[in-house]
């Protein structure tokens, strides 16, 4: 039995020796995308700081490295901000869980800015260039109702996720984070 197998395997191997060889092989694997890094993020819930009466809306600022020297595989990050097919997810270790939508982004001499006046959201791309492909990106998005920042002070660890193109994700999350001013402002610096 096993002679007719070897036999087999040597005329395949022979007629269609790449063919079976490659068939052989294991699978590649699926290359990721290079994550971000993060150097800070700041978050406000809607919980009033004590003392005042006046409500207060959810805020986030975050500065981050993006390292798009992965462009052959997942595109290049200027052109999906251009394209509007960019937003930045942030969450914490509570209920907090907003948006920022990447959109109507312009090419200035620095890098990009890009501003959403509905969800009152602004993002900032500065090209490093010193690396190329290497961006800093600054967010803020201010205004954000409680159905996002959850009626909860934020807790860390903070996760963010740079969403590019419709199935490219760049994480990374901070943990080193400490109440500010108000147990309803976190910030985290990393």
């Amino acid at each position: 039995m096993s002679i007719v197998i070897g036999r087999a395997r040597k005329f395949l191997e022979g007629v269609l020796g790449v063919v079976v060889v490659a068939m052989l092989l294991p699978s590649p694997a699926v290359a990721q995308p290079i994550p971000i890094v993060l150097k800070y993020v700041a978050l406000r819930g809607n919980k009033p700081p004590t003392g005042t009466v006046l409500p207060t809306r959810g805020l986030v600022r975050l500065e981050a490295l993006v390292n798009n020297n992965d462009y052959a595989s997942f595109g290049l990050l200027e052109d999906d901000l251009v394209a509007g097919n960019v937003s930045i997810n942030v969450t914490d270790a509570g209920s907090f869980n907003a948006n920022i939508p990447v959109t109507q982004c312009r090419r200035v001499r620095a890098g990009l800015v890009c501003r959403d006046a509905a969800s009152q959201s602004s993002v900032l791309v500065l090209i490093r260039r010193q690396l190329p492909l290497h961006f800093r990106l600054i967010a803020y998005r201010h205004g954000i109702d409680s159905t996002e920042t959850g009626e909860a002070s934020p807790l860390g660890d903070v996760t963010v996720t740079l969403n590019q193109s419709p199935a490219v994700a760049r994480p990374d999350a901070i943990g080193n984070c400490v109440s500010r001013q108000n147990p309803s402002y976190l910030f985290c610096r990393n």
